[in-house]
């Protein structure tokens, strides 16, 4: 997994700059968490990674690279829209979620502004994307407007490489988009596979489809909390020293315990 980890903070700030410098590129974002997660067992929307639901933290990447973030909800809607409602993200409810992935695509797009030039399909339950990933993506795309971008991945499942989401497609793409119904937009990137500017980001392999994926899931995380915990008890024992050398009234050190 990539670990030159930037804060969301100072993303918005690197997006806001290249905002001003491109001001006709209008990039939206669509968050599809609209699914009842039948395969996994469980809600996928409220699985918790560090203290942060899976939709909560794919909505403040979202945010992060965009001022027009949208999230279509369905399955239990009111209960996910909870999960958001502290971030700048749009609710947006697909009352035929049933239908499958693409009918969320398909709403979503069909809800964008006419100055929208492209569009960000983000998936909630790609748990190991970084703020990183998505400025690759969207750096790319600033180049390449013309093009659809889409991540390039190990598929460790079908043991290939393959591209899929997160992916942005410019407004030449979203007539086809709004005609998807049960299956995502791979398909169209299948389709399309010349005009695709593929961005290699090996965190998007990652998801949470079946319970066998909380196997990796679950040692990541393990892996994670553990570099913490360590990160955190070297900053403890540095604070003690520093505490414990400390200046006296006439501004020479004094070391406590020395004679």
């Amino acid at each position: 997994m990539n670990s030159s980890l930037k804060p969301i903070s100072e993303l918005r700030s690197e997006t806001s700059k290249h905002s001003q410098q491109s001001p006709t590129l209008n990039l939206a974002c669509a968050i599809i968490a609209a699914g009842n997660s039948s395969r996994l067992g469980q809600a996928k929307q409220l699985v918790v990674q560090n203290g942060q639901s899976l939709l909560n933290k794919a909505a403040m990447l979202a945010t992060a690279i965009s001022r027009n973030v949208s999230c279509v909800l369905g399955f239990r809607a009111e209960v996910f829209c909870k999960e958001i409602e502290t971030l700048n993200v749009k609710p947006i409810l697909n009352q035929n979620w049933q239908q499958g992935m693409g009918s969320s695509i398909a709403t979503c797009v069909n809800s964008l502004s006419d100055d929208t030039n492209g569009v960000m399909i983000l998936l909630c339950d790609q748990w190991a994307l970084t703020p990183v990933d998505l400025q690759a993506l969207t750096t790319q795309w600033q180049k390449t407007p013309d093009k659809i971008v889409a991540a390039n991945y190990y598929d460790h499942k079908h043991k290939k490489m393959v591209m899929g989401a997160p992916a942005i497609f410019p407004r030449s793409f979203f007539s086809e988009l709004t005609e998807l119904r049960e299956t995502g937009a791979r398909k169209l990137l299948m389709r399309h596979e010349s005009d695709v500017e593929k961005v290699k980001i090996d965190n998007a392999a990652f998801d949470l489809d079946i319970p066998a994926d909380f196997k990796h899931f679950n040692l990541v995380n393990k892996k994670l909390n553990t570099a913490k915990n360590q990160l955190s008890n070297q900053n403890k024992s540095l604070q003690k020293k520093h505490y414990q050398n400390k200046p006296s009234k006439n501004n020479q050190w004094v070391i406590e315990g020395s004679t």
